[in-house]
């Protein structure tokens, strides 16, 4: 096995273990039975760009963290999502809408986020 792909493996498999995922998990959100993903993660198979893309959008890091050592690919998406799964959750329904057929634009993303901070301040001055 090349440097290259047990190196990719390792860092598949770590996203894994980190976000508390099994393998069962991992591979129905990526279309694949569980036994596939530990073929992957183990280095007996290799995966595919596609993969390695999907993998970025589940776990909100960059392409070229699995081809690197550096931790900074990872982006602040997956940060949010270690927090809470509700939170993990309601994060990539959020991307759906910013990358899906018709997408939301930046001004409508803004005003949602707008409206939002408006309700948690409002949350917040009644609790106090």
């Amino acid at each position: 096995m090349s440097w290259l792909v047990r190196h990719v493996s390792s860092r598949i498999r770590q996203l894994r273990q980190q976000s508390g995922y099994t393998l069962e998990e991992l591979g129905a959100r990526l279309g694949m039975k569980g036994h596939s993903v530990w073929r992957i993660e183990t280095g007996r198979r290799t995966p595919s760009l596609e993969l390695i893309e999907k993998l970025t959008e589940i776990y909100g890091v960059r392409p070229d963290y699995f081809f690197t050592d550096s931790t900074e690919s990872v982006s602040a998406e997956h940060a949010v999502k270690e927090l809470d799964p509700l939170l993990r959750d309601l994060w990539q329904e959020w991307n759906q809408f910013l990358h899906c057929e018709h997408a939301i634009n930046r001004e409508q993303a803004v005003a949602i986020l707008k409206a939002v901070l408006h309700a948690l301040r409002e949350l917040r001055a009644e609790a106090e």
